[in-house]
């Protein structure tokens, strides 16, 4: 309990300031409470039994953000399209790549559940 009274008296004073300064470093900050987020989900996954690579749990949304943040002006909607959609692809791609180099067909599938689990949550 006191671990997280510390913690909360460390983020709450950091989350006020990004709201008060407004984008980009609000997108920054929620981008990288997001891929904290995601590294714990990565480290419940492994503890769950799932071969999950962490690194490309974390990915998915750094990735959901910088199309946010690609998003703003006159032409968001093509320029944030025109981001996400080949990094959302490359992003599957590594993680069947991920999957496909384990030695055991079954922790290879499980590995990629856990990716593609991770990237569908809506915490991320």
């Amino acid at each position: 309990m006191r671990q997280r009274l510390i913690g909360a008296a460390v983020l709450v004073p950091v989350v006020v300031i990004l709201f008060v300064a407004g984008p980009p470093w609000l997108t920054l900050g929620i981008a990288l409470l997001a891929a904290a987020a995601a590294y714990e989900i990565a480290l419940l996954i492994k503890s769950a039994g799932l071969p999950a690579n962490r690194w490309l749990v974390v990915a998915a949304p750094l990735l959901v953000a910088a199309a946010v943040a690609f998003g703003y002006g006159p032409n968001a909607a093509i320029v944030s399209a025109g981001f996400f959609v080949p990094a959302a692809g490359a992003w599957v791609i590594l993680t069947a790549i991920d999957a496909f180099r384990r030695p055991d067909a079954r922790d290879g599938f499980l590995g990629w559940a856990g990716h593609s689990w991770v990237a569908s949550t809506p915490a991320c």
